[in-house]
């Protein structure tokens, strides 16, 4: 049926969760769990194949049961996952941390295994962050990729070449984000500098400027700073045509 899909395709699988009356988060988490159960295609299909609504049932229980295990073995084997070092870094978010916040994750994750890069991604969900980046894994890396539609502290990350796109191209092109990292075509992240503290003042989360700018603007603001998801507001101190050239370049939360 026709259901306003984002692929613009008609919908197949439709579900319906009724949660406990005063359990206002067991929708959320049965949303974020389902969202990232129907990423597998052979699951999917065999939704669709169910010729009752008993092997239907069975089907989602089985699933559910089989990825709990493997959560359950991931959490054991963290420490000895943790101590081998990682060769990139991910952090997925979305404004409700709900579905694609684990679903860009699910897909990072699955990929990387497919490629034979290590990997380890934190997830700033609803229920807060989790699989949280340690100082010790950013020492090890090769970079960091932020797959969000919010804004991110980007602030341990300073130094580390750094790769920024919404959430939804974590979920839609998790090898292409792995390979800029891997290949080195990720910008270094800055958060300090003349621009860096304008923007701390006006509030916002920091984060970096591409090379983007043009050679004088550079070399007049030095180290340099700039925020994912926005434009820099236009109003604020100037550091003369410099400063109002890095702002009209600041590069938004895609930088594809």
């Amino acid at each position: 049926m026709d259901y306003d899909s984002a692929d613009g395709e008609p919908a197949t699988l439709l579900f319906l969760i009724a949660a406990p009356e005063g359990e206002a988060d067991t929708h959320l988490e049965v949303l974020s769990r389902l969202s990232t159960l129907l990423l597998d295609a052979d699951f999917c299909a065999r939704l669709r194949a169910a010729g009752t609504p008993e092997e239907f049932r069975a089907l989602v229980d089985a699933e559910k049961d089989r990825r709990l295990a493997e959560e359950r073995e991931k959490a054991a084997t963290s420490a000895a996952r943790d101590a081998a070092g990682y060769d990139v870094l991910a952090i997925t978010a979305c404004p409700t941390g709900i579905a694609h916040t684990f679903m860009a994750a699910e897909t990072l994750e699955k990929k990387a295994t497919e490629m034979g890069v290590r990997i380890k991604v934190e997830t700033q969900g609803q229920g807060g962050a989790k699989n949280v980046i340690t100082a010790a894994d950013v020492a090890g890396a090769h970079g960091v990729i932020i797959a969000a539609d919010k804004n991110v502290d980007l602030a341990r990350f300073d130094g580390k070449p750094l790769f920024s796109c919404s959430v939804t191209r974590g979920i839609n092109e998790p090898g292409e984000l792995i390979d800029i990292v891997m290949e080195g075509r990720a910008p270094i992240c800055h958060v300090a500098g003349f621009v860096g503290g304008w923007i701390a003042k006006q509030g916002y989360t920091l984060g970096y400027l591409s090379t983007a700018m043009d050679a004088d603007a550079q070399a007049a603001l030095g180290p340099t700073t700039a925020v994912p998801g926005r434009a820099l507001p236009p109003s604020g101190p100037d550091a003369g045509g410099a400063a109002r050239r890095t702002r009209r370049r600041a590069l938004d939360w895609d930088q594809s």
